[in-house]
């Protein structure tokens, strides 16, 4: 009897034990699980409230506008989780946001060389008539079993009228054979219009996929420019905020003291959202305490030195960056009301910036170069619009080394566009180019000659051109020669660049630009001329007069020329383009220095 109560006593403390164990990872489980149901009925009861309704209505919509940021954060992952995942996506191999099946094109009608249902019955019926005309009657042969006789397996042939079972039996065998190719002809259009429905549903998508992935970037971009707000705290003095951010760099300085009030300035700089940057100021310098020795000198009698001795150089100073521009701005402005000999208002305006930075020493140079045009012109009567007369963004990059004389090999990356939409005016609805529609990079390899400053004679023998529409959606890339269906081409050849600048009056100089492209896939037929001449008069010094003429032929670029070839086609072909402005305006030149010391010995 002892044994069975000291048997259930040990069950009852082991099943105790037991317990004991388990009854606090159930209650962390369900605290959890508690803490997300409450999440989610509070965020319903909110929707319940927050989202419009004819009975409750806050007089505060603002504060509404919040509680739905609040609902939408919780409700979906953090904005960086969502930019980190949508990266990666995009980053993998014929990614496209959407897609469409070819049945679905709603306009197949309208896709060149697509044959409509009642086109193709046309055509069977346009065939089977040409079979029926051209078809010879009697060519056609005829089964033994019908000429046999009467002996034959028709014994019955004598009483039918044998002409009239001969011309049935060859009716029938035309239509026999015209309905074999009705058939192969509608199977064959109907092959061919999937096939162009196929390539034209392609390009729709591709055009379309092209517009969503520049709306997402955008997106993306505002996105990563959100702020955080950073708080560093010293042990004594005010807290120093830190807005982190990307593209926009800023510097706080926080100083800490120690128990004897002794400070010490750092510098925090944002360099992105991420990543905070810290420095000491350069005022501030450091000495290590040094054990004090004692040590017994002898001074002797000093004696001067008698004679003067030259005081040598210690360090050289050397000039080796050179920073400078220029910027013109010009306007023109006429008002006209009631004016008896007749003319128009208008409103002309031309910027034109210029920058460069040059590096140089014995045998490296390094010379960059930007150039910015940006113009526009307003008149009155009847095209009362404001059109743009001038747009342009050239960024050149030259690296060179001393090769012999005067000579560098060289290479360079020569980069243009232009920053607003062109339209054929007085058509200022659909866009013909935009930013970095048409884009050209030409990558050059070859050798600079270069006596002074103002002279410079590039020839590069290995040069790529690149030319780069970004929109197909909306800018025809057939204009620069891009290929339907794709959004650049690459050209090899020989490249050309000739500058020089020659002061003509102390107040007068002249400045020309030559560059030739030569394609070498077709020498001699297919060739790309950019020169720019440009006088600069200064009437004052802070007003000049500009005049400039541009010239460009590019054989990618053509022109329709208002005549047909045989099949009624309009013929276009490159030309010859021409711009000459002439300004006078306000003026600004900038020129700078970096120096640098050398130590000497």
């Amino acid at each position: 009897m002892q044994l069975k109560k000291l048997f259930s006593g040990l069950l009852i403390l082991i099943s105790m034990s037991i317990f004991a164990d388990t009854i606090p990872i159930n209650r962390e489980k369900g605290k959890i699980s508690s803490s997300r149901d409450s999440l989610l009925i509070g965020i319903d009861y909110l929707k319940k409230y927050i989202q419009p309704n004819n009975h409750w209505q806050s007089d505060n919509p603002e504060i509404m506008k919040f509680i739905s940021g609040l609902i939408h954060f919780a409700e979906n992952e953090p904005i960086d989780t969502i930019l980190v995942k949508l990266e990666k996506i995009q980053k993998t191999e014929n990614f496209r946001y959407i897609n469409r099946l070819p049945e679905f094109v709603n306009d197949s009608l309208k896709v060149p060389g697509y044959h409509s249902y009642p086109v193709i019955l046309e055509k069977m019926k346009q065939l089977d008539r040409a079979i029926w005309n051209g078809v010879d009657m009697k060519s056609i042969p005829l089964p033994e079993n019908l000429i046999a006789g009467p002996d034959g397996k028709i014994p019955a042939i004598s009483e039918l009228n044998l002409d009239s079972a001969i011309t049935a039996y060859r009716k029938y065998a035309v239509r026999v054979f015209s309905d074999s190719l009705q058939a192969q002809l509608r199977d064959s259009l109907n092959l061919q219009n999937k096939q162009l429905l196929i390539h034209y549903n392609d390009s729709i998508v591709r055009s379309v996929n092209d517009s969503i992935n520049h709306f997402v970037q955008k997106l993306q971009r505002y996105a990563r420019n959100d702020s955080v707000l950073v708080r560093i705290q010293s042990i004594s003095g005010k807290p120093t905020q830190v807005w982190l951010r990307n593209n926009q760099r800023s510097v706080n300085r926080l100083y800490i003291k120690n128990e004897q009030n002794d400070s010490l300035a750092i510098r925090m700089m944002n360099l992105d959202k991420y990543t905070l940057g810290i420095a000491i100021d350069d005022d501030v310098t450091f000495s290590r305490l040094a054990q004090k020795q004692r040590r017994d000198f002898v001074f002797e009698k000093i004696k001067p030195e008698q004679k003067l001795t030259a005081i040598q150089r210690k360090y050289q100073i050397l000039t080796p960056w050179d920073l400078g521009g220029n910027g013109t701005f010009g306007f023109t402005q006429t008002y006209l009301n009631n004016w008896k000999a007749g003319g128009k208002s208008a409103f002309s305006f031309l910027s034109v910036l210029k920058g460069y930075a040059n590096y140089s020493n014995t045998k490296w140079r390094w010379e960059n170069t930007g150039e910015l045009r940006n113009g526009w012109i307003r008149q009155g009567g009847d095209v009362d619009q404001t059109q743009k007369n001038d747009d342009k963004l050239e960024l050149i990059s030259r690296l060179g080394i001393s090769a012999f004389k005067k000579w560098y090999y060289s290479g360079e990356i020569d980069f243009i566009t232009q920053f607003f939409n062109g339209y054929n005016y007085p058509d200022n609805k659909n866009p013909i180019s935009s930013y970095m529609s048409p884009a050209k990079t030409l990558i050059k390899l070859g050798l600079d000659y270069k006596p002074n400053k103002n002279f410079s004679l590039f020839i590069s023998p290995l040069t790529a051109k690149y030319v780069f529409v970004r929109d197909t959606a909306l800018i025809d890339q057939t204009r620069f020669g891009v290929p339907a269906g794709s959004r650049g081409f690459w050209e090899p050849g020989l490249n050309a660049d000739l500058r020089y600048k020659i002061d003509l009056t102390p107040r007068i100089s002249y400045e020309t630009k030559y560059k030739m492209f030569l394609n070498y896939q077709e020498p001699f037929k297919k060739v790309d001329i950019n020169w720019e001449n440009t006088v600069v008069a200064q009437l004052t010094d802070r007003i000049n007069m500009t005049l400039m003429l541009y010239m460009l032929y590019d054989d990618n670029v053509t022109f329709d020329t208002g005549k047909t070839d045989t099949d009624g086609k309009a013929i276009f072909k490159p030309k010859w383009q021409t711009r000459e402005l002439m300004t006078i305006g306000f003026s600004y030149k900038i020129s700078k220095r970096i120096y640098k010391q050398k130590k000497l010995g």
